[in-house]
């Protein structure tokens, strides 16, 4: 047959030697690949220890694959062996999925071609061990930096105090600071306690506060950077909206961009620059005000009677507030007849108590529908 190697041997070896000698070489060589694998395991593992992380972790694998290596994780790359530039979306990858305990798609890529090695079983279980203790981190540095915040906005720690306070915890209250809020569709708010950052909010301090990502960053393009977080949120499958507050210094400061991030939110955009701070921001934040209740008590009978009327009398009196309370405007708005929009504000009056068209009923209407919006 062409291609068979053959061999011969004196006739008077005996057929054991030969089976000895092949077994001996087989032996051989798996101990020789288990002796490889182990020193590629004390490499794998001195990559992740030494300070280097993931990314050192994935520099060691790609020479003994002989190709480059990549960590996806929610959709996004989140480190590699070669440059995250445009051309790389063309890559090929062959994916294999790595444990979190997160809903975050998380898988170890391999540029193709690429020949499956008994190794990537161990970078995978490292890299699962890592994330998740990323993760753990992630959970209880913010927690404890939504408590300080939470402290500093609502006015129960300030001064110096708070300056240290702030300063223990990696933010400089001496520089200009920067509130950006980001707000998840219920039921993904859990996510944000453990959601890594994409790239140049490195040094942004992450907290959680209201079931809401709170994002502390002195940089100057902070606009740039919420526009990209915006886009990684997006794509990685949250309905989100960033709220971007003022540039301040010292913990009063913080106080502001916080107040107004929190309102920009309201805007209903991706991302939200803030206005002017108002009083009615510093109302909706107080909570010495209870405004939440107040919402409540006067809102709840007219959404329980739109849900069993289908009567969109909330949408009307949406309307009829942000057009000033013109009713040829709420009725060309909502494509009705003027009698028909007297008439809802009538049913509204009548469930409310308020009038909407009296100033003093119509600012505590406004100030339900805003405290409602925020809950």
């Amino acid at each position: 047959m062409e291609g068979l190697p053959l061999f011969s041997v004196p006739y008077e070896t005996p057929f054991i030697a030969i089976g000895k000698i092949v077994a001996d070489s087989l032996a051989a060589d798996t101990y020789a690949g288990l002796e490889s694998l182990l020193r590629g395991h004390q490499v794998l593992a001195a990559a992740l220890l030494g300070g280097g992380g993931i990314s050192a972790l994935l520099r060691e694998l790609a020479p003994m694959l002989g190709t480059d290596v990549a960590l996806f994780q929610y959709g996004t790359r989140v480190a590699g062996t070669f440059p995250a530039v445009p051309d790389a979306e063309q890559v090929v990858w062959h994916r294999v999925p790595v444990a979190t305990g997160l809903k975050d798609r998380c898988t170890l890529a391999f540029r193709e071609p690429y020949r499956h090695a008994a190794i990537v079983d161990y970078a995978q279980s490292l890299v699962s061990v890592e994330l998740s203790n990323q993760a753990r981190r992630r959970t209880s540095e913010r927690a404890a930096a939504g408590q300080l915040l939470q402290d500093i906005t609502r006015g129960t720690l300030g001064g110096p105090e708070a300056a240290a306070r702030l300063a223990s915890a990696g933010i400089d209250a001496g520089t200009r600071q920067t509130v950006v809020m980001v707000d998840v569709a219920s039921g993904h708010q859990r996510a944000l306690r453990t959601l890594p950052l994409p790239a140049g909010w490195e040094s942004a301090v992450a907290a959680i506060l209201d079931d809401r990502l709170v994002l502390l960053t002195g940089a100057a393009d902070v606009g740039h950077l919420a526009q990209d977080l915006s886009s990684y949120l997006h794509g990685a499958g949250f309905t989100a909206q960033v709220g971007v507050g003022g540039s301040y210094l010292q913990p009063h400061g913080l106080r502001w961009s916080y107040f107004e991030a929190r309102e920009a939110l309201t805007h209903g955009r991706r991302v939200n620059r803030a206005d002017r701070l108002s009083l009615m921001s510093l109302l909706l934040a107080s909570d010495d005000v209870p405004l939440a209740d107040l919402a409540a008590e006067t809102l709840d009978p007219v959404a329980a009677f739109d849900a069993r009327h289908g009567a969109d009398l909330m949408t009307t009196l949406e309307k009829y507030l942000s057009l000033n309370g013109s009713v040829a405007a709420v009725a060309d708005a909502l494509q009705l007849h003027r009698n028909t929009v007297r008439y809802r504000l009538q049913q509204l009056i009548d469930l409310t108590g308020y009038d909407p068209g009296i100033t003093a009923d119509r600012v505590h209407l406004y100030l339900a529908l805003k405290a409602r919006s925020l809950r």
